[in-house]
């Protein structure tokens, strides 16, 4: 009796333990109706978010970018800071090589072929202050200045009053020049220590004559004479083309001439406005140009002009302007969050360009005067969501997504339907016991400015959450309106901390299978975390690049893994590389894996490193090891590693997180 009563005590803990994650706390909604309500309040959605259930697509920051409409003005310039709350990484703008275009004003460049002048005064100002903020600058070269220019040709029409050719927008009349000058801005930004993240090559030259009165002929001669001349100043810098506008009338033939004239091409940038499903097939049509060429399996997509607005009704008074605009900027982020060949996209405007007198409104996330809009608090609410994704299931139209650091679980959750939207929330498996629960709503009444609301997005509620599950019940979500719900533990702890490991020289990626695979990978050059994941595939290639100077002697490196990665075959892979750099050659590479590796395995260097390993070390315990960079140099190391991350058949829903950090 005594061994059979031992026995029964597991099991009991068992049950005790099953009976506690299943209580949950609940919470009925303000305006709850009550039982005899009529019929349609018995139609209700259950919308369930499971953090202990990771998913594939995280929530990544970096992704999500911005386009011109910040002026030089004290609105712009006030409302700069802003831009940091959404955690956008870059910024699209120009260095005005060339003056004109309205409200451009003047270019840096002015002077004769023979005796050019620069002023660099005000772009540096500008750029100066983006740096501030940890925005680096996706620089667009565009426009001819007035020395180089072909004589202008007659307006196109009274309704498209720009000239039919020559001009700003016509191709310069001197390559060599235009070499000297591209060299010079290319110089003077590196000499101040602020080289940009990307340099593109004109603005949408397949498009109307408004910005480029040019050949396709003609662009490619300056595509060629641009990137050799930004190279020849910074062989690591990240050149982009062909700016396509939404007509990709030369999808085909540009990446032809750059393939046979051997042309580096970093990203291939693209712009469409539109729904996100419209986007997401943009991205599709750019990546079949691509594919058909292996060399550019290390291109990236940047659709870097983007609004989901329909184009082309500039500035009108829609739902762009309004509450409802808020569901549909997410529902388009989280179909583009599915798109990992599409690294980057740069929504159109940062702020309206327009005075209120002029238009009800524009395509800013922000207003003329620099209030924010229903959209820029959407788009803060998806940057104060942790990055790793977890399950989240709907019963009715409603969509929502879910994320959890272990500190921090947010749920993010909007209506597009036409109705109102009874819907009873669950959120399961928290992972953390206690905690608060704080609630936002984006509709006509709250962080909606345009519409008469609050301007900023506020805690409309507060609850103490004292269980792992917690259900807020009976929610009336209006229609196209949004609510935010954010818990956390009182830690103030986040992933998203910005850390300082070594200065990032540049992020180099890798699409075997562009547009066919649902796996991805992502670097935060601020957090220096890097995810990689398999999805739904058995087999894929996921591997990602940091190339990188400045770091410490030894690195401290976390390695948290979803799922259990397999060795399917000789190439499966989950690793980390580091190639030593001695002036611009390798000289050294050594591999650090935790047992998912084969030495049989054949592969090669997609970003031409060295190719063969001189080392491989396999670490005792993967989740946590170091990382000896000194130890391991060769002779006459100049401080330049690049650091590679592999996770390459290793079975589907299988994840890696890289966590780098400098050795205490």
């Amino acid at each position: 009796m005594k061994a059979r009563r031992l026995q029964m005590i597991p099991i009991l803990a068992a049950l005790a333990l099953t009976a506690e994650a299943a209580r949950s706390q609940e919470v009925i909604a303000p305006g709850h109706v009550t039982p005899n309500a009529p019929l349609p309040n018995y139609v209700y959605d259950v919308l369930n978010a499971d953090f202990a259930v990771p998913v594939g697509d995280p929530l990544i920051k970096t992704k999500f970018n911005l386009f011109a409409g910040a002026r030089g003005d004290s609105s712009g310039i006030r409302t700069t800071p802003m831009m940091r709350e959404l955690k956008v990484d870059n910024y699209r703008g120009s260095v005005r090589l060339a003056g004109g275009r309205g409200r451009f004003g003047p270019g840096i460049v002015s002077g004769t072929a023979d005796d050019i002048e620069y002023d660099f005064t005000s772009e540096d100002a500008f750029v100066k202050l983006l740096e501030s903020h940890d925005i680096q600058l996706l620089m667009t070269f565009s426009g001819t200045p007035e020395m180089l220019q072909y004589p202008a040709g007659p307006n196109v029409s009274e309704t498209q009053p720009w000239p039919s050719s020559g001009g700003r927008s016509g191709p310069p009349n001197d390559l060599k020049k235009w070499q000297e000058i591209i060299r010079t801005v290319v110089k003077h930004y590196d000499d101040v220590g602020m080289p940009f993240q990307a340099y593109e090559v004109w603005n949408e030259p397949d498009g109307t004559y408004q910005f480029f009165t040019g050949t396709e002929a003609d662009y490619e001669q300056i595509y060629k004479a641009t990137v050799e001349a930004i190279r020849e100043v910074k062989p690591d810098a990240v050149v982009a083309g062909p700016t396509a506008d939404h007509h990709m009338l030369w999808n085909m033939s540009f990446i032809d001439f750059v393939h046979q004239n051997h042309l580096p091409l970093d990203q291939y940038t693209f712009h469409e406005y539109g729904s996100g499903e419209i986007a997401a097939r943009q991205a599709d049509r750019a990546a079949s140009s691509l594919n058909r060429y292996p060399e550019f399996n290390t291109t990236t997509l940047s659709l870097d002009e983007y609004h989901d607005g329909i184009c082309c009704n500039w500035c009108e008074n829609d739902i762009r302007n309004h509450y409802d605009g808020a569901s549909e900027m997410l529902h388009d982020f989280a179909i583009l969050l599915s798109k990992p060949e599409l690294t980057s996209l740069s929504w159109a405007w940062w702020m309206d360009t327009r005075k209120p007198d002029d238009s009800p409104g524009c395509m800013g996330l922000l207003d003329y005067e620099g209030h924010p809009k229903a959209v820029y608090n959407a788009w803060k609410a998806y940057a104060m969501m942790p990055v790793d994704r977890r399950q989240v299931t709907v019963q009715g139209p409603v969509e929502g997504i879910a994320s959890t650091d272990g500190h921090t679980a947010g749920l993010l959750m909007w209506n597009r339907s036409g109705y109102d939207q009874r819907v009873d929330i669950h959120l399961k498996d928290l992972p953390f016991q206690g905690g608060t629960a704080r609630l936002y709503r984006i509709d006509k009444d709250h962080a909606s400015f345009v519409d008469g609301g609050t301007a900023n997005l506020e805690v409309n509620e507060t609850y103490p959450v004292t269980q792992r599950n917690w259900a807020y019940l009976d929610y009336r979500l209006p229609k196209h309106s949004t609510l935010f719900i954010e818990v956390d533990d009182g830690s103030g702890i986040s992933e998203e901390t910005p850390v300082r490991v070594g200065h990032v020289i540049r992020l180099n990626r890798y699409y075997p299978a562009r547009g066919r695979t649902a796996s991805w990978s992502d670097f935060d050059r601020r957090t220096w975390i890097a995810r990689l994941g398999m999805q739904n595939e058995r087999t894929a290639d996921e591997r990602l690049g940091v190339l990188a100077d400045q770091l410490p002697d030894t690195l401290d490196v976390a390695v948290e893994v979803v799922g259990t990665p397999r060795k399917l075959d000789t190439n499966s892979l989950l690793a980390m590389r580091v190639d030593y750099r001695v002036g611009r050659a390798y000289t050294k590479a050594v591999l650090f894996h935790g047992g998912v590796y084969d030495a049989a395995r054949q592969d090669t260097n997609p970003w031409g490193l060295k190719e063969d390993l001189d080392q491989v070390v396999e670490v005792p315990d993967l989740s946590k090891f170091q990382v000896p960079l000194r130890r391991y140099a060769p002779a006459r190391w100049n401080g330049t590693v690049h650091l590679s991350f592999y996770l390459r058949d290793t079975g589907p829903d299988t994840q890696a997180k890289f966590t780098v950090r400098g050795a205490k």
